[in-house]
């Protein structure tokens, strides 16, 4: 795997979250609704799906890629409400 430098003041993290998970991309947007969900107790889930890997390599166009993306999030949130239910 080739080795990205990640030039940032969380650097740490980054060491921390690929060690302890494998973790090769993180969520950040989604954080301060999940905070907010929290802080008033109610249940939430953030659903991300990664078209490329920002290397300018991208081998589909956002437009190509949009629906096989919704069609996925729908999967993912149908198997956890038939989980939950």
């Amino acid at each position: 795997m080739r080795r990205i430098e990640i030039r940032s003041r969380f650097y740490f993290l980054v060491d921390f979250l690929r060690g302890r998970f494998n973790a090769y991309a993180v969520e950040n947007e989604g954080a301060p609704v999940v905070r907010v969900a929290y802080e008033f107790d109610i249940p939430v889930a953030a659903i991300r799906t990664l078209s490329d890997k920002a290397d300018g390599k991208a081998e589909i166009f956002c437009e190509n890629f949009s629906r096989e993306a919704a069609d996925q999030s729908a999967r993912i949130v149908l198997r956890m409400l038939n989980i939950i239910n």
